[in-house]
């Protein structure tokens, strides 16, 4: 299968978020994405979002996110459900 490459117009996300490091999250006792999504889907939290329009998909969106290209200071990265 190819990768489609599709258009959309611009929209709002909104959701909880954290910061967390790469380092952090290799190691099951640190990792904080985990227990990011069980908040995310344990409190039923898609359900709560006010104007939301009807079969809108989840996203988890990565920002600042560190790379080899682009290193952002101490490997941190932000996260949104």
């Amino acid at each position: 299968m190819e990768p489609k490459l599709i258009e959309i117009q611009p929209f709002t996300v909104s959701g909880i978020s954290v910061r967390t490091l790469n380092s952090d999250e290799a190691q099951p006792s640190k990792a904080k994405l985990p227990g990011l999504w069980g908040q995310f889907f344990g409190q039923g939290l898609a359900d709560k979002v006010p104007n939301k329009l009807a079969e809108s998909p989840v996203y988890g969106v990565y920002s600042a996110y560190e790379s080899r290209i682009r290193p952002v200071q101490r490997d941190r990265r932000s996260i949104g459900i």
